[in-house]
C-alpha cells in the first residue's frame, strides 16, 4: 500500500477548503439584521425594537412590521387555514441545522474516497 500521493493529498485541501468556505458564506448571509434597532409599528405607529420575528421578517423582504399586541390583533383577525395554525406564542422562526455536521460527513467522504484511490 502506498501512501498517498501529493495530488491526492492537494486535492482533500482544496476540497475541504471550498467546502468551508461554501458553509461561511451560507451561514453569513442569513444573520443579516436590520440597520435600525427600532420600528415603527405599521398600525399603531408605536416605536418598538426589532425582535425575533420581526427580524426574519425583514430577512424575507416585508416592508410592514407591527408590533406584539398589533401582531397578535392581526393574528386573531386573519385565521389560518385548517392545519396550518399557530398560535402567536408559539412562533419560532425556522431554525437552520448546524453546517458543522454537514462539513465533517462531506470531509469524511473525501478522506475515504482519496485512501481508497490511493490502496487501488
Amino acid at each position: 500500500m502506498d501512501g498517498l500521493s501529493a495530488k491526492d493529498i492537494v486535492g482533500v485541501i482544496l476540497g475541504i477548503a471550498f467546502l468551508v468556505v461554501i458553509v461561511f458564506m451560507r451561514g453569513s448571509s442569513s444573520r443579516r439584521q436590520p440597520n435600525d434597532t427600532f420600528f415603527n409599528c405599521w398600525r399603531c405607529k408605536a416605536l418598538t425594537p426589532h425582535n425575533q420575528r420581526t427580524i426574519e421578517a425583514w430577512r424575507n423582504e416585508k416592508t410592514h412590521f407591527f408590533c406584539g399586541a398589533c401582531h397578535t390583533k392581526w393574528l386573531q383577525s386573519h385565521p389560518a387555514p385548517p392545519g396550518q395554525a399557530r398560535p402567536a406564542k408559539e412562533y419560532r422562526p425556522r431554525r437552520r441545522s448546524s453546517p458543522v455536521g454537514t462539513l465533517v460527513a462531506l470531509g469524511a467522504v473525501m478522506v475515504i474516497s482519496a485512501i481508497a484511490r490511493s490502496c487501488s
